[in-house]
């Protein structure tokens, strides 16, 4: 007869519990060191909202345009809010296209927080889950401060620190004269034209588009052979999205956040050098083509290239058409939108000919409706003044206008200034005429010929 001594069976169960609650503890423990794995894979590839408008901690009155989008998620898989603060979620418009997702918001009215700073929150909700992802920037109510020459530590400030100034006079400055520019390139191949011989002695803008493959390296090279002769280069910036309404110059960025993306390059060119900026020919007095979110997308962006390269070195003129076009109110309240108080002033009659005496009338008055902005008039080709039927491209029978300078003799009026290349094309518009931005000698022979003495 089989017999089991009862300690021994109580052995064998006790060490029979011990393995069971071992094996237990490993299960237990492979499995949160898999779940752990999982969810930081999981977050790894989780997709993120990236803002690109407006600027961090940025400074607004009224309009501001509002975008973003996702990185590592189509358009199709999330929806997209912006809210402000805790506040309410609004959904913003998602372009399937290009991925980015837009919004118009009024910030006029907002005047809940003391110190005028609100967080924007942009918000996507992937349907995957629905689980909300987000990121968020500071925008500032109000206008800029005047910034500070430079940043001194309290215990080192001695006096009150340098202002940057709003609207200097350029009559500490020499215009630069560019060896390299257009007119220089065809008198060097046709060296005997009287009238190439005097548009090469002076001041032209160089301006940048779509076209500079690496405007960031043109403008820089531009710059610094105007730093080298100690004098004031003027650039054109002319990439606006929906560019002269689709007409003979028409282009630009495709999309208004490669738009801002340039503005940065051309930034980064300047390089806080001393430069004379142009900003956007005819946006503003142009913007009637466009649909009402457009318009307030083109505001914003103009205000933003102020905020981007205004500097205590640079001058900054937002284009505001000509005299022969918006009343100067509704150019002031495009001008105010759009950052004027930000910017040294407006230029006027660019690649027009509408005369000096016209644009200085037209001026003075828009200048008194947007706080005293200073203003500078392109002359290049108003010698003449307008043609009777006002025609705008290649018109017969116009001609230089004064030379550019600095000694305007007018309390407003910072200088008369070649932003148009005469002799460059305004478009494929008439015999003979070359496509726009290109040279056309004879039309340059005759804008001399009938040049104002």
């Amino acid at each position: 007869m089989l017999r089991i001594s009862f300690n021994k069976v109580h052995r064998y169960t006790v060490l029979v519990m011990a393995i069971s609650a071992c094996a237990a503890v490993a299960i237990t423990l492979a499995a949160f060191v898999f779940n752990s794995k999982h969810q930081q894979v999981h977050a790894q590839s989780l997709p993120t909202v990236q803002p690109t408008s407006p600027i961090d901690n940025s400074y607004h009155t009224g309009l501001v345009t509002l975008s973003s989008q996702v990185d590592g998620a189509l358009p199709d898989t999330y929806e997209m809010f912006w809210a402000v603060g805790n506040g309410e979620w609004n959904k913003m418009t998602t372009s399937v296209s290009t991925g980015v997702s837009m919004a118009v918001i009024d910030t006029s009215t907002w005047n809940w927080q003391q110190d005028n700073r609100y967080v924007i929150r942009y918000i996507a909700l992937l349907k995957d889950g629905w689980r909300p992802i987000e990121s968020s920037l500071v925008i500032n109510k109000g206008t800029p401060p005047l910034q500070t020459s430079a940043t001194v530590p309290p215990s080192q400030t001695t006096s009150t620190p340098e202002l940057i100034p709003v609207s200097p006079k350029l009559t500490h400055d020499v215009l630069y004269v560019d060896s390299e520019g257009t007119v220089a390139k065809q008198l060097s191949r046709n060296p005997q034209n009287q009238s190439l011989q005097y548009m090469a002695k002076q001041s032209t803008a160089h301006w940048y588009g779509d076209w500079n493959t690496n405007v960031s390296s043109d403008v820089d090279n531009y710059i610094s052979r105007a730093t080298a002769a100690n004098a004031t280069p003027t650039i054109v910036m002319y990439n606006i999205p929906g560019r002269d309404c689709g007409n003979y110059s028409a282009g630009g960025a495709t999309t208004y956040d490669k738009y801002i993306d340039w503005v940065r390059q051309v930034a980064d060119g300047i390089n806080g050098r001393n430069v004379t900026i142009i900003v956007e020919p005819d946006a503003l007095a142009a913007m009637d083509c466009l649909s009402s979110s457009e318009r307030h997308q083109r505001i914003n962006a103009i205000s933003q290239v102020v905020s981007i390269v205004k500097t205590v070195q640079s001058r900054v003129y937002i284009d505001a058409g000509h005299s022969d076009w918006q009343s100067t109110a509704t150019m002031a309240t495009r001008l105010k939108s759009a950052g004027i108080a930000k910017a040294n002033g407006f230029s006027l009659n660019v690649s027009n000919f509408r005369t000096t005496s016209e644009s200085i009338t037209y001026g003075n008055s828009l200048s008194a409706k947007v706080g005293d902005k200073h203003f500078v008039v392109d002359t290049s080709r108003n010698g003449n003044g307008a043609s009777t039927n006002n025609e705008w491209c290649n018109p017969a029978g116009r001609g230089l206008g004064e030379a550019p300078t600095l000694a305007t003799g007018k309390s407003l009026v910072d200088a008369y200034l070649w932003i148009k290349t005469p002799g460059d094309s305004d478009g494929a518009c008439g015999s003979g005429a070359p496509p726009a931005g290109q040279w056309w000698q004879s039309y340059a022979d005759m804008l001399y010929i009938n040049r104002k003495s």
